[in-house]
């Protein structure tokens, strides 16, 4: 597999020098060809962070619809940084994004998270009241946990399926 791999890239890096659309193009299928391979073979990315998510986020992350994933600031999200790649795996791991870190919103409760400009909509909860999208949190995260960790919101960009 490495080998091909490699003779992919030269062969890559010999269009380049022709045409740079075709370069492109090929190293675009070679990207997916790569992720394609990883997601048939369970393979896990190195130095990337892993989340499961329930059905209704990751459908929302895949739409779109929402770019701002909630976690609690635990030992766990404290080892996340702005530029790091996250992959997202629904729990039964059939499916999976891939995402960069764009930016990281901190803040003691959900409450005051959800008081950030554009928070409620970016993190999937357009037309709710903050009370009613802390609440939704609830259902994952205990009112302790909140005390203990504090919250984090990962804005995400360049996805991928």
């Amino acid at each position: 597999m490495k080998k091909k791999y490699k003779k992919g890239i030269e062969a890559s890096a010999g269009l380049m020098r022709e045409d740079e659309e075709q370069f492109a193009t090929a190293y675009h299928k070679q990207f997916e060809d790569f992720f394609a391979f990883i997601e048939q073979n369970n393979v896990r990315v190195k130095d990337a962070v892993e989340m499961h998510l329930a059905d209704l986020p990751f459908e929302q992350i895949r739409s779109g619809g929402k770019t701002v994933e909630i976690r609690l600031y635990d030992e766990k999200r404290r080892e996340i940084h702005e530029g790091d790649i996250i992959m997202f795996y629904r729990k039964d791991r059939s499916e999976w994004i891939r995402a960069r870190v764009k930016t990281l919103h901190r803040a003691p409760t959900f409450a005051e998270l959800f008081e950030m400009p554009n928070m409620l909509a970016k993190a999937g909860f357009a037309g709710m009241l903050p009370a009613d999208a802390v609440n939704c949190m609830y259902q994952y995260y205990s009112a302790e946990q909140e005390r203990r960790y504090g919250v984090l919101g990962i804005e995400l960009c360049d996805l991928k399926q």
